[in-house]
């Protein structure tokens, strides 16, 4: 017959079950993105065999386009679809929950290349730009003021060109969350050196070497608003060889980007009760 717990014995068994608890909360089975909604101007891709697709024959519904991973992206939802064509002040969104968490993905404006949400005193433009070259071009950023002006220079061709419209309709693949983390599935080209040309920069890469840059997305989650873009693409086993607008490039690469998750509210609430009965056992056997 096992003998009961004593109260010191039961403090570490409910500091132990605290720790599991919230451990849970960020460790559990990968989960998508549940309750997905889209509003402003978006375009949504099928995908079938090597090719995604848009237009009438793209009947899928937003949870299977979005039911990709790293390894299978599938087809992607495109936010802010007609950015570089029908101006650059407003956005398009795919909102829903993500681990019991809300969360809104958007693209960008002419406004948000500008801001600082990061407040490390650049802006969103000079920070991607500067990612860039540190990636591409190391050397070019050698000397603080050198590379300051080579940013400035850059950043301004750049938006003369209207780099920042091809950059700021992402396209989203998927949304799950696993071990902690919330990842995101960026489509775009594997090799981004003909989206580089067409806005006017080229980093100095030999050819045949492939320049991976991603669209940006605008995230907002947890109470914070942030951008994410990625700079490391993996094949995607894909190209939009179909449907309307194909061009049988895009969507080649799988730029997969990820932040911290938030523990599900009710995860937290219970970890909150047990950390309650744990202090009270605590003071309790404290007082035997």
């Amino acid at each position: 017959m096992n003998s009961p717990l004593r109260l010191p014995q039961l403090c570490v068994t409910a500091s132990l079950a605290l720790g599991f608890g919230l451990g849970a909360a960020t460790t559990a089975r990968a989960a998508g993105l549940t309750g997905a909604t889209l509003s402003g101007d978006n375009y949504r891709y099928c995908a079938t065999g090597s090719s995604t697709y848009r237009g009438s024959t793209c009947t899928d519904s937003l949870d299977t386009i979005l039911s990709g991973n790293a390894t299978s992206p599938g087809g992607n939802v495109e936010l802010g679809a007609r950015t570089e064509t029908q101006g650059f002040s407003s956005q398009g969104s795919l909102s829903g929950s993500v681990g019991g968490q809300a969360i809104t993905l958007s693209s960008l404006t002419a406004a948000d290349w500008n801001s600082d949400l990061d407040g490390n005193g650049q802006t969103l433009g000079a920070d991607w730009m500067r990612d860039l070259l540190t990636t591409y071009s190391p050397k070019a950023l050698d000397t603080p003021d050198k590379g300051f002006s080579l940013i400035q220079f850059l950043l301004d061709l750049f938006t003369d060109s209207k780099g920042r419209e091809r950059f700021s309709d992402p396209n989203v693949a998927y949304v799950n969350q696993e071990d902690g983390q919330v990842k995101v599935g960026l489509t775009g080209h594997y090799d981004a050196r003909p989206l580089l040309a067409s806005a006017g920069i080229t980093p100095p890469v030999p050819l045949g070497v492939p320049i991976q840059v991603s669209e940006i997305v605008k995230v907002t989650y947890g109470g914070d608003t942030f951008f994410k873009y990625g700079l490391g693409a993996t094949a995607s086993g894909l190209v939009n060889n179909l449907g309307a607008g194909a061009d049988g490039i895009s969507h080649s690469g799988n730029y997969e980007v990820s932040f911290a998750a938030v523990p599900e509210p009710s995860l937290l609430l219970g970890g909150l009760v047990a950390l309650g009965l744990g202090t009270a056992l605590k003071r309790k056997a404290e007082a035997v």
